[in-house]
């Protein structure tokens, strides 16, 4: 039984009857493939350009659920644009009817998810006449090339949309311009460091084996292995085909570097001549890099690096009339792999520079450059440890004398995996790896007796938080010898079921731990009334030495949120008052 387009979208389909610059081409027909209804519409511009004609044929493929899901607009290999424009994908052919370029027909904000916050209609009747008509503006503006404006925010045309491709990430800003610039049209070699099987960090780049660029990265990716021998080529513009398309073949990569006065072949040659004298036989990776500006038309502002997979080398056996390993084995690299027509395999890259992260969220700048410790590596410490490093806290100690057990799993970021291990030196993994800059360290030990080896850690820091619900570790801390200056101290400790969280800060040399027992006096005693009504029902094993401290790992995330927020006020409000106490409680369910 063939299948029937549903009454929505035979209502969408009939709203663009007689709207200007429309004609159905063709019916509704089903995709069984994909799945999705695909209408075949004839587009007309007034104002049509070279690179844009007056009349275009495109295939609509909308999601069988409409007005719900999407409406792709792809160009037809017939009579469709061969060319990428920006808001575009990369329009490239992979076979039948339609080519692979999808336009931005969205207006912004819709892509946080809601139409409502766009103002984009929603219904059956108008979501395809709107998107249809925002087809025909983006059209216009394509001829005129006016798609972007000057001050819009830059975004680099797609060199690959292949999801499965490794991907490379790199550091770089526009503080780190300035070292590019005087090496725009060179090439040399780079230091790659592993960070999981698709997925590498580099790390550092060398010319004539000096280094360009010193690595910002923490301890996860500098205790890496390095991997891939990696070879990198800058060019002083982005390579790009007008109006917005990349290289697709060496040939179209040779003349985009010829306009721009840089000798392509002489550094392909280098690489190679690098690659046969090392003795590499694999795949090798090329690091095309170029500037970009911040905005459309703005001055050039940071370095991108693209990656591009180099063919390997041709095996000696192969070199009839070349001695392996000589400069005589570049003719035939050149003619068999390297040709004009031979296609370019470009691959994915990420730049996770601290600038770009830091978009996404991030720490008060006052306590993001602090240098912490954390004392407690329990349900709030970790939490709040987690919290911190993923705001975007880099240097960061953990003390926690404790190892974990299956039953801190309720209420604590670590897994069965660390089970045994000690919790500050777990965390302290972990938490290396959610951050590419984290440099968190740990002492796995009483707190001060195991403190030797970072005691000058703990002297220099400029935020130390006490997560241990232990009245004695604010009293070893006022005993501890500072270097001259005041600190910021943080203390957070938890109420029974979780239900309030105690914050007490100190901005001295050293923490009045007189004055914090004074402090905690009357909400220790409600505490403590609090658990003669309930009792100690709740045990860990067997014993009379082992209760648990009830509270929800939910209820504590809470809370340890709230205690982030209360450092960064305690921190913003700077040291007047020197001392203050909050209490937090837990939201109502």
């Amino acid at each position: 039984m063939a299948l029937r387009p549903s009454p929505d979208l035979r209502f969408g389909v009939q709203a663009l009857e007689n709207m200007e610059g429309v004609e159905i081409a063709d019916t509704l027909t089903h995709d069984g493939t994909l799945p999705s209804w695909v209408i075949h519409l004839r587009l007309t511009i007034a104002e049509p350009s070279d690179m844009v004609p007056a009349t275009t044929d495109w295939y609509v493929r909308i999601d069988p659920a409409y007005p719900l899901g999407f409406a792709a607009f792809q160009p037809a290999q017939d009579g469709g644009l061969h060319r990428s424009f920006r808001h575009m994908t990369r329009n490239d052919y992979d076979g039948g009817l339609w080519r692979n370029g999808v336009p931005c027909l969205d207006r912004p904000g819709r892509w946080l998810g809601s139409l409502e916050m766009a103002g984009q209609p929603d219904s059956a009747v108008a979501k395809l006449r709107f998107h249809v008509g925002m087809a025909l503006k983006w059209l216009e503006f394509a001829a005129k090339d006016t798609l972007t404006a000057p001050e819009e925010p830059f975004e680099l045309p797609r060199f690959t949309d292949d999801s499965d491709a490794s991907v490379v990430g790199f550091d770089e800003s526009p503080d780190r311009f300035a070292i590019w610039q005087p090496l725009l049209g060179r090439f040399g070699r780079c230091v790659v460091r592993r960070i999981c099987e698709n997925t590498v960090a580099l790390d550092s780049f060398l010319l004539r084996d000096a280094s360009v660029t010193p690595s910002r990265w923490g301890a996860r990716i500098d205790a890496s292995v390095e991997s891939l021998p990696v070879f990198w080529m800058s060019l002083p513009e982005m390579p790009v085909i007008a109006p917005w398309d990349v290289p697709n073949t060496w040939g179209e990569m040779r003349a985009v570097a010829r306009k721009m006065g840089v000798d392509f072949d002489g550094g392909l040659r280098w690489i190679y001549h690098k690659i046969r004298e090392a003795n590499l036989t694999g795949d090798q990776v090329l690091l095309i890099g170029f500037p970009i500006p911040d905005v459309y038309d703005g001055p050039p502002a940071q370095m991108h690096w693209q990656p591009l997979c180099l063919p390997r080398p041709i095996p000696s056996e192969h070199l009839t009339h070349a001695r392996p390993g000589s400069q005589g084995a570049w003719p035939f690299q050149l003619a068999r792999t390297l040709s004009d027509d031979q296609p370019l395999q470009w691959l994915r890259s990420e730049n996770w520079s601290e600038q770009r992260l830091r978009v996404r969220g991030s720490l008060d700048e006052a306590v993001r450059n602090m240098r912490t410790v954390i004392i407690g590596a329990g349900a709030l410490g970790s939490a709040l440890a987690e919290m911190l490093v993923r705001e975007g806290l880099n240097d960061l100690l953990i003390i926690d004398h404790e190892k974990l057990e299956m039953g801190n799993l309720r209420r604590h970021v670590l897994t069965a995996e660390e089970v045994g291990q000690y919790k500050a030196r777990a965390l302290a993994t972990r938490l290396n790896s959610v951050s590419p800059f984290a440099r968190v360290r740990y002492v796995a030990g009483w707190f001060p007796q195991r403190l030797d080896e970072d005691r000058s850690a703990l002297h220099d820091a400029d935020l130390i938080i006490d997560c241990t619900a232990n009245e004695d570790v604010i009293g070893h801390l006022a005993r501890q010898k500072s270097n001259g200056r005041k600190r910021w101290f943080f203390v957070g400790s938890l109420g029974v079921d979780a239900r309030r969280l105690f914050l007490y800060s100190e901005h001295a040399e050293q923490p009045d731990a007189a004055r914090y027992k004074v402090a905690m006096r009357e909400p220790f005693a409600e505490e403590k009334n609090l658990i003669a009504e309930r009792g100690l029902a709740a045990m860990h094993g067997a014993g009379c030495w082992n209760p648990v401290f009830p509270a929800r790992w939910s209820d504590v995330q809470i809370l340890a949120a709230e205690m982030l927020k209360g450092i960064e006020r305690g921190v913003r409000r700077g040291t007047s008052p020197e001392t203050s106490l909050e209490t937090i409680w837990l939201r109502a369910a």
